[in-house]
Order: C-alpha cells, then structure tokens, then sequence
C-alpha cells in the first residue's frame, strides 16, 4: 500500500517541480521548508480523500445534533478554515475526537468531585457501562440540585452531561441500536440532559425508530409473554420521554403534547391496537395529572382538553372514570357533573365488573374499585367546596353502600354487634346472680 501511494504522489505533481522540492540545496530557507510542507500536506490530503472517499453512511440524528453543536465553534480555534472540506479531515476528526481516545494525564490532574470525570475517565479506561452511565448522570444532577442554582434544567444544560454521554454512544457503537434504552433509569435521567440541552427532536427520533417494529407484536400471539416483552422494549423510549419531561416541577404540557404526537404517529392502528400500545404511558400521565401538586405549574387549557380527548382512543374500559375524575382538575372550567353521571349510575346499576363471572375476577377488579373510590372522594370533596352539600351527601350514600368492606364499615359494624352480645351478655349474668 506504500509503494501504490507513492506512485499517487509522483502521478500527481510534475516531475521536474517534485525532484526540485525533493532535492534542494541544503540547508533549505524558511520560505522553502514552507512551501515543501504545504506540496506535501496537498498530496497526502488528496490521496487519503481518494482513498476515503466522502462519507458513506448517513449521520444519524444525533450525530447530526452533535456535529451541529461543535460547529458553533469559533472558527479561529480551528486547524484549518478549509478542512471541512476534506473527508480525511473529517475521519481524522472523528478519530480524534472519540472519547474511548482521551488524554487520561489531563483527567487524573483535575479534581475528582465532578461525576462526568469520572465518567470520562472510566470510558478511556474502557470501564464504562450504561448502569454506571446511569449513575454519572444521576450524581451529577444532584450535584447541580446541591448547588442551588435558580433553575435545575437550566443547570443540567449548562453542564452538557448528556452530550457528553452521547458521544459516548456513538463512539462506542451503542447508539446504533435502541437496546441502551433497555435500561430505563439510564433512559429516562439521559433524555433529561437532552431535553435540557435541546436535542428532544433526537430523543423522538429513537421513539419514532422503535415504533417502526410495532408491526411484530401483533405478528405474534395477543398477550403472549414475548408479545408483552417486545411491547416493553418498543414503548420504552416513549415512556422514558414522558417521564423526562413530566419531571418535577415542570408543567404536564409538554407531556400532554407528547402524548397526542405519539398517538397521531400511530393513527394507523386499530382502537384495540392502540390501546395497547400506549395504554401504559397514558395511564402514567392520567396518575400524574391526578397526584398534580402545587408546585406544578397548571397546563394550558388546549393542551389539557386534547388530552381529555385522547384519553378514549388510548385507555382501556372504564375510561370514563379517568375523565370525570380529570374534569374535576380542568385547569380553567373544572365541572364535577361528569363524575355525578358516573357515580349515580353506580349506586343505580352497582359497580361494574371486569368479569361477569365472579370466579373469574381479576387482580383489575380493585384496581377499578379504587378507582371509583377515589373518584367519590374528590367529587364529594369538591361540592362540600361549594357548598353543594346534599350531592355531597348523595355521593357518600353511594360509596357507604357498594364500598363498605372497602371503607372498613362492614368491620365497624361486626365489632358493634360484638360489643352488643357482650354486653346483652353480661346484662343476663348479672340478672341471674339478683334471682339467685
């Protein structure tokens, strides 16, 4: 391979002007060795673009964020204005840049109390997983937290953590598959720094390239355990997302938001299918949006009733429980009519059942007796507010009659019948010692 490269070079300067390059009067002048090094540096930088060509494979979306971020660059601080243009320089520069390559002298004469240097230094070393990744990331947040700084997002984009461990994916071949997002504590706290960082267009590109293998869950059997497991991995990366953004005390908009993204990508399935699929991360944000605290900002009204609309096409049955309930939290016209609908069909018709067989009851049936539960419980606790007592009364006339066991009533009242034949008990003793 030399000898061929060689013979590129002779072919690709005149002769005569290479032998008087070559073979100068020593020593050369300052002007001379200039000129020298600049025919040569020409030549090597067009053999290698020869021999490499222009990059074949197309970035991916994070590459391409990356490679965005690094050409803010000033352009004095680079090597050269035109190496751009050169496809060795731009392997070299991936070379280069790799971090399985760092300098460790550089990392060990800097202090230990920043996680990212310890994450640097464990990928040089070649010690670095995604469990310990995970933990890098989760230290160094809370080392930003401890550091009281106004706002916790914008410290972790300030920091660059997650472009950081970007990098590292790419370098190390992990990013072109989506099993690093398996993990999901190192899933979410990552798309945490991205979102922080800007790069939630890269964060929906792997949720876009997961559910490109929906189409195998329903190859395989309904509910089989490798079609649950499939469906994990699949809506993982949207899980992780949601989580991410959802994050105290941010807002429940951009969740929101994602949801209906998310949903509009699968259009394509049937009701059942989508239910399915996205069931859990909805039933995810319907808990949060339920346990909202103050210390979340509210969510805007369009942003709000979009997701009251979704809520049919993505959550199982009984779904109507989940609207009522979530009305009563309407950011700007709460209305507690839909959960008296509900609750009066209840005390009317008795709860419904998952099954019609009660043998055949579930671990789902107390799930949704909680449900309605809690449902009574606000919508009672939201008329005594507005002083609408005798719905309040009628609410917990319901709950009192189908949730007794539940309330502990029925065992208040068996422990008051107890306490009576005791009681009648001792009456008739004491009647018999007075006659005796």
């Amino acid at each position: 391979m030399f000898h061929a490269s060689q013979k590129l070079l002779l072919s690709s300067t005149p002769s005569v002007q290479l032998r008087a390059l070559l073979h100068p009067p020593l020593p050369l002048s300052a002007r001379e060795s200039q000129k020298l090094l600049d025919t040569l540096t020409t030549s090597f930088r067009k053999h290698l673009d020869k021999e490499h060509g222009s990059l074949t494979s197309t970035p991916t979306d994070a590459e391409s964020s990356l490679m965005s971020t690094e050409n803010l660059v000033p352009s004095h601080t680079r090597r050269n204005s035109q190496s751009d243009k050169h496809a060795a320089d731009r392997h070299l520069s991936r070379v280069l840049g790799n971090p399985l390559f760092m300098n460790l002298g550089s990392v060990r004469s800097v202090t230990r109390n920043d996680p990212m240097l310890v994450f640097e230094a464990a990928v040089a070393k070649g010690m670095m997983d995604i469990g310990s990744a995970a933990k890098c990331l989760m230290a160094k947040k809370l080392q930003i937290i401890q550091s009281r700084v106004l706002n916790v997002q914008d410290g972790m984009g300030d920091s660059k953590a997650g472009t950081v461990v970007l990098k590292w994916l790419i370098s190390s071949g992990q990013a072109k598959n989506l099993d690093f997002l398996r993990n999901e504590d190192f899933a979410v706290i990552l798309m945490q720094y991205m979102v922080a960082e800007g790069m939630q267009d890269e964060c929906w590109a792997w949720i876009l390239k997961s559910f490109q293998d929906i189409p195998r869950i329903f190859a395989l059997p309904l509910y089989s355990d490798e079609g649950r497991r499939l469906k994990v991995d699949i809506v993982t990366p949207l899980y992780a997302f949601l989580k991410a953004i959802s994050a105290r005390p941010n807002s429940l908009d951009a969740a929101y938001a994602a949801m209906s993204r998310a949903t509009e990508h699968l259009r394509h399935l049937s009701l059942e299918q989508a239910r399915y699929v996205l069931g859990e991360p909805m039933r995810n944000i319907i808990g949060l949006t339920k346990t909202a605290d103050w210390d979340r900002p509210p969510a805007s009204e369009s942003n709000f009733d979009s997701f009251l609309r979704l809520i049919p096409t993505t959550s199982r049955p009984r779904f109507e429980y989940d609207v009522a309930h979530l009305w009563l939290l309407h950011p700007t016209r709460p209305s507690v009519e839909p959960a008296l609908e509900m609750l009066r069909e209840v005390h009317t018709y008795g709860v419904p059942l998952i099954s019609s067989m009660p043998e055949k009851l579930d671990d789902r049936q107390p799930f949704l007796n909680n449900r309605i539960m809690r449902l009574g419980f606000e919508a009672a606790k939201y008329c005594l507010k507005l002083d609408r007592y005798r719905e309040a009364d009628e609410i917990m006339a319901c709950l009192r009659l189908h949730f007794a066991t539940q309330l502990g009533l029925e065992q208040r009242q068996q422990e008051r019948l107890e306490d009576a034949e005791a009681e009648a008990a001792s009456l008739h003793m004491l009647e018999n010692l007075r006659f005796a």
